[in-house]
């Protein structure tokens, strides 16, 4: 029923198994806005600005100015191919591996996390931002800001749109990294 799609192998052989995964070759979806790749994610710092529900209502755990929520990327030191993600609010991270597609699809996995105690607000953004980002997938689209800047700084500003598999949509604005 299918016409000129064929059905592709990929067997991982293991020490002891052999792992067998049968697919179909995936069309990418069309991008919009600019091009985002690891090294562009991992060159800044990002502050949520704007985080609304599927039904376009205000995240209010996320959305508190008093702890903003921050999200960093990076590359493992050991391992340019592994990269971390993780999402703050002045308190514990959250995070996780995350992968990066070419048709800006963000893949998000867990990790281990710190469980200091921390007010009750800042609990519920955590919360909040472990139930929306761990284990996620999204569609990333980037938008570059005009030149004018209010900071006197030559760091060009971006919007950075999260659409969560999920309905939420995120936006992300870069800061400049503190540590490369």
């Amino acid at each position: 029923a299918l016409k000129n799609q064929t059905s592709h192998m990929l067997v991982i052989n293991t020490q002891d198994k052999q792992l067998l995964f049968e697919g179909k070759v995936r069309t990418l979806k069309p991008i919009s806005g600019l091009p985002i790749d690891y090294d562009f994610l991992e060159n800044y710092k990002w502050r949520l600005v704007n985080a609304v529900d599927s039904k376009q209502e205000n995240i209010e755990e996320i959305t508190h100015s008093d702890y903003p929520v921050t999200a960093n990327f990076r590359s493992l030191l050991n391992n340019s191919d592994e990269h971390q993600a993780g999402f703050y609010s002045d308190c514990n991270g959250v995070g996780g591996s995350y992968i990066l597609t070419a048709d800006h699809m963000l893949l998000i996995g867990s990790a281990p996390q710190t469980m200091i105690g921390c007010d009750t607000k800042r609990e519920a953004a955590e919360d909040k931002i472990r139930e929306l980002e761990q284990l996620s997938k999204s569609q990333l689209s980037l938008k570059r800001l005009s030149t004018i800047s209010t900071d006197n700084s030559s760091l060009p500003h971006y919007l950075l749109t999260q659409k969560l598999e999920t309905g939420e949509t995120l936006i992300w604005q870069n800061e400049k990294k503190k540590n490369p």
